[in-house]
């Protein structure tokens, strides 16, 4: 059960941008195509709320794609500094999203150790994907009507 709580959110949350948009599973990708879309006519509080929405679907996502390497890549594929009140506790979920949280808004690792090259080009892909999302949104908000 514990495990199954990130991907019921990761699940639903891309459903509040427009479920007729997305034709195929939900990825960073395809909601920033289902969202390009329908930023001709937007106005900018629609347009801030498509930012946020696109941070947190992202943020998930790729929290789960952590989760996921780090469950099945030989050696795992972070080290997370041990936890103070319990050192033997194994990283949970919240952990992969406080990683992916501080990847997209600080543009890179903080205190995780990555091992595996896979994982680092994973993490340069969120990377790269967050400035996009964010400059592009961010200009198009500047320009959008009132």
């Amino acid at each position: 059960m514990r495990n199954s709580l990130p991907i019921i959110l990761g699940m639903l949350l891309p459903i509040l941008v427009r479920a007729e948009d997305i034709l195929v599973e939900p990825t960073p990708l395809t909601l920033a195509t289902a969202m390009a879309r329908s930023l001709e006519n937007a106005s900018q509080n629609w347009l801030i709320l498509d930012l946020g929405l696109l941070f947190a679907s992202n943020m998930l996502a790729f929290s789960l794609w952590y989760q996921l390497a780090d469950a099945y890549l030989k050696g795992g594929a972070f080290d997370f500094p041990p936890n103070g009140a319990h050192p033997d506790d194994p990283p949970r979920w919240i952990d992969y999203l406080y990683l992916s949280f501080n990847t997209q808004t600080t543009f890179g690792p903080t205190i995780e150790g990555i091992r595996t090259r896979p994982v680092k080009v994973m993490m340069m892909l969120q990377t790269t994907l967050s400035v996009i999302l964010l400059v592009v949104l961010v200009a198009r908000i500047i320009v959008a009507p009132s």
